[in-house]
């Protein structure tokens, strides 16, 4: 008899962003998305930069503090 765990489905996280544009002239925003429990950063990135303008993500470097609630 060999016992298994019983694999527990992912859970989704809310994960707020601020983005801060290189230029002045932008306003920065802010991003809320449901995210997987093991979600990478580079996978966040990309989620940002479809929801940025192009002008802006040329050579955008990304940092990123992530809040618990």
């Amino acid at each position: 008899m060999l016992s298994l765990p019983i694999p527990q489905a992912q859970k989704d996280l809310k994960v707020s962003i601020k983005y801060y544009p290189r230029s002045l002239l932008c306003k920065p925003k802010e991003f809320i998305f449901q995210v997987g429990e093991y979600a990478t950063l580079n996978e966040i990135k990309a989620k940002i930069v479809e929801n940025v303008p192009k002008e802006q993500t040329e050579d955008f470097p990304f940092v990123a503090k992530i809040k618990n609630k």
